[in-house]
């Protein structure tokens, strides 16, 4: 394991850890690092949730929650969707603190919360869009959730000046996050542009009726 290397990355879960500090901690929790191919199974569901996985690149988290506290199990297969370097973190080690009271797993806990709420919170954002009863409604949620989270120079004049100018992923990362097809999620687009509810050009938006 390349500690300078994991230290570069800027990973959030090792936020204020320099290399060392690094070192220390996954010898500390005993973090293994494992080289998984694609398709390959990571977690095996009804397998016993020891750990849980952090990717390199991307940062993602895999068994980061425990469903059951006291018989905790992995409810579904992990299974690689490329080729990745994983860390593989003992929430035993997490969870106690250690003999030599260390700083660095005392940061460690206060990143692992961090992330944590902010997980839970794109969660609950998510499910705001997802629980809406149509299309209209999911593309108008998921809209007025990124008009405060990202804005943009107009590339185009709006007609009466209101709105908010903002920028959003592409229509395929818009269509899977909602669940939706693309070519259904692009037609509720045009109807509410002729309606005059919102306007765009390409990836920028504006909401002209909330």
């Amino acid at each position: 394991m390349n500690y300078n290397e994991i230290e570069q990355l800027n990973l959030r879960l090792f936020a204020g850890l320099n290399s060392t500090d690094i070192r220390i901690l996954c010898d500390c929790l005993s973090v293994t690092c494992r080289k998984f191919s694609k398709n390959q199974t990571i977690f095996e569901k009804g397998t016993a949730h020891t750990h849980f996985a952090v990717t390199l690149i991307p940062e993602r988290y895999i068994g980061m929650v425990v469903a059951d506290t006291e018989n905790p199990v992995h409810q579904t297969d992990y299974v690689a969707d490329d080729n990745l370097v994983v860390l593989l973190v003992p929430f035993r080690k997490l969870t106690r603190q250690c003999h030599k009271v260390c700083l660095e797993h005392g940061r460690f806990i206060v990143n692992f919360i961090a992330e944590l709420s902010r997980l839970t919170d794109a969660l609950q954002k998510r499910m705001s869009c997802l629980t809406k009863p149509n299309t209209r409604e999911k593309a108008l949620q998921y809209l007025r959730l990124h008009q405060e989270k990202y804005s943009s120079e107009s590339a185009f004049e709006p007609v009466d000046g209101a709105g908010k100018i903002f920028t959003v992923p592409s229509r395929i990362e818009m269509a899977e996050y909602l669940n939706i097809e693309r070519t259904a999620l692009s037609r509720e687009l045009s109807k509410l542009k002729k309606e005059k509810v919102i306007d765009f050009y390409k990836e920028i938006f504006r909401i002209i009726v909330n």
